[in-house]
């Protein structure tokens, strides 16, 4: 087990070393869980996020591309509907 120290900034924020994000293929956008374990003691685990319903590119009744996006999916955005687009129907 590697222990490092870090440092709580004046924003109550800290920062995880870069050799760990690294090493753990980390990302800005991942979502941890702090558990208080006793006072001046805690564990940090990454959280596994949720699978969310995939948008998909389907054909209507005429033809027509349509998007069907399910009710929890994630938002639309414009390198989704390029990669959409570009899979066969």
């Amino acid at each position: 087990m590697d222990t490092t120290t870090i440092t709580l900034s004046t924003k109550g924020q800290f920062a995880l070393p870069k050799k760990i994000r690294e090493s753990d293929a980390l990302d800005a956008s991942d979502v941890f869980r702090l558990d208080r374990l006793a006072p001046g003691k805690y564990l940090l685990e990454k959280m596994t996020p949720p699978k969310l319903p995939k948008a998909k590119l389907r054909k209507d009744k005429d033809g027509l591309p349509l998007f069907s996006v399910p009710h929890g999916s994630a938002r639309i955005t414009s390198e989704m509907i390029k990669k959409l687009e570009s899979e066969t129907i």
